[in-house]
């Protein structure tokens, strides 16, 4: 049942119209995420959000961390390598899925090691 709501809550953390598969999916992060995110995170319900980023991708959203603790969203970083994941990054992720509220919002730069955790989850 968690398992399911976690799913949900990720598929529903999508704000409608953000990304499709044939936007430019070269475009700043700041291109197309709305920069009211974080609030709206809040307001649909979310309740933890992990972070696979390094923290010092360019895209990356500084102050993310802080910027969730405003709205009252738990906070989970795990820096993944994004041409090096390791078993101890999925057992974290895991781990802060097991651990923390839910539902779970979880991002990287570009999805893609969010979604293969997922799937594997």
């Amino acid at each position: 049942m968690k398992k399911t709501l976690t799913i949900l809550g990720f598929l529903a953390s999508f704000p409608a119209g953000v990304a499709y598969a044939d936007d430019d999916c070269f475009a700043p992060m700041v291109d197309w995420q709305p920069r009211d995110a974080v609030a709206r995170l809040a307001e649909i319900g979310q309740r933890h959000v992990i972070n696979l980023a390094l923290d010092e991708h360019p895209e990356s959203l500084a102050g993310e961390g802080d910027k969730l603790a405003d709205q009252g969203i738990f906070y989970t970083h795990i820096p993944v390598p994004f041409d090096a994941p390791e078993e101890r990054h999925y057992r974290a992720f895991v781990a802060a899925l097991d651990a923390g509220d839910s539902p779970v919002h979880g991002h990287c730069i570009a999805n893609w090691c969010v979604s293969a955790f997922f799937y594997r989850y």
